[in-house]
């Protein structure tokens, strides 16, 4: 059935990567709100990892990081 909507696996990973890309956005806009560039940075950085930790396979497939383990031994 999801073949209905997408040509192959590629393309549904490919969607998967552009949502996520659009949730780390968000969060790194809305966790951003100060003129301090080392808070700034503080914070884009607790979002980036904040989204990696709610979100780890699509972190791996945005980032490359497939051949990671989902749960370390």
């Amino acid at each position: 059935i999801v073949y209905e909507y997408f040509e192959n696996k590629e393309a549904v990973l490919h969607a998967i990567a552009l949502e996520g890309a659009e949730i780390l956005l968000e969060k790194i806009s809305s966790s951003a709100q100060t003129e301090d560039p080392k808070t700034r940075l503080i914070q884009f950085a607790q979002a980036h990892w904040a989204f990696a930790c709610e979100h780890p396979e699509v972190y791996k497939l945005m980032f490359g990081f497939e051949w990671l383990p989902s749960h370390p031994e």
